[in-house]
C-alpha cells in the first residue's frame, strides 16, 4: 500500500507537470513501478499473483497521458484514478483489512458523521454512477 502511495505521487507529477518531456515522464513512472515489482517478487508467497500483477501494471501508460490529445487527457486521467482506487480496495480486501473493519463496525457501531463526511459519501455515490 505504501509503495502505491509513493508511486501515486510520482504519477501525479507526471500528469501535472506539463514541462516534463516524454522521456522524463517515463523515468518518473519507471521509478514508481520498479519498487512495486521488486516488492511483489520478494513477497510472492504472501501476495496474490493477480493482484501483484495489477499493482505492477497500475502506473503503466500514465506517462503517455501528457502526449494524448487534450480531448482525451481528462478521460485517461479519470481511468487512472479509478484504477488506483480499485487497487487500494483490492489490497484492503486481500489483506483482510476490509473484513476486520466491517467486524469492528458491527461490534462498535460508531456513528461517524459530519458535513465533510456526508459530502465525501455523496461524492462516492455519484462517482459510482
Amino acid at each position: 500500500m505504501s509503495l502505491i502511495h509513493l508511486g501515486s505521487d510520482l504519477a501525479q507529477e507526471a500528469i501535472d507537470n506539463t514541462k516534463l518531456s516524454h522521456a522524463e515522464r517515463h523515468e518518473l513512472i519507471s521509478e514508481a513501478i520498479s519498487p512495486i515489482a521488486e516488492f511483489v517478487d520478494r513477497n510472492s508467497l504472501y501476495i496474490d499473483e493477480e493482484l501483484g500483477a495489477h499493482c505492477v501494471a497500475l502506473f503503466m501508460g500514465v506517462e503517455d497521458i501528457g502526449d494524448a490529445p487534450e480531448s482525451e487527457r481528462e478521460q485517461l486521467t479519470r481511468e487512472y484514478y479509478k484504477s488506483r482506487s480499485e487497487t487500494f480496495r483490492m489490497i484492503k480486501e486481500d489483506s483482510g483489512v476490509a473484513e476486520i473493519n466491517k467486524l469492528f463496525r458491527s461490534i462498535n457501531r460508531p456513528r461517524i458523521t459530519s458535513p465533510v463526511i456526508e459530502r465525501i459519501r455523496y461524492l462516492r455515490r455519484e462517482q459510482k454512477k
